[in-house]
């Protein structure tokens, strides 16, 4: 039996590698990481269910384990950071 194509498209990420500038932050928060993903996604939120930005960034490690989440409300400077050199949406960056 032949496979089938697919119908829907695979959602386009930007990968690349993490500039310079921002490696000391990282580093401290994240001092085993080799790849940096910044989530952002629209969710609704409360009674009303008004719409919301939700945003995370996660750290993995070598063997693909989940390191840390942090809200944009931990840490600002480097979420500011990271979409200010990479752009906003989903963000996968190697180290």
């Amino acid at each position: 039996m032949a496979p089938t194509p697919r119908t829907k498209r695979k959602p386009r990420t930007r990968q690349g590698t993490l500039h310079e500038s921002l490696y000391p932050a990282v580093r401290r928060m994240y001092p085993t990481a080799t790849r940096v993903v910044r989530h952002e996604r629209l969710t609704t939120h409360g009674r009303h269910r008004r719409p919301v930005l939700d945003v995370t960034l996660a750290a993995f490690d070598a063997q693909g384990r989940t390191l840390m989440a942090l809200r944009p409300e931990e840490m600002p400077e480097l979420h500011d950071a990271v979409t200010a050199r990479h752009g906003p949406g989903y963000v996968s960056l190697d180290l």
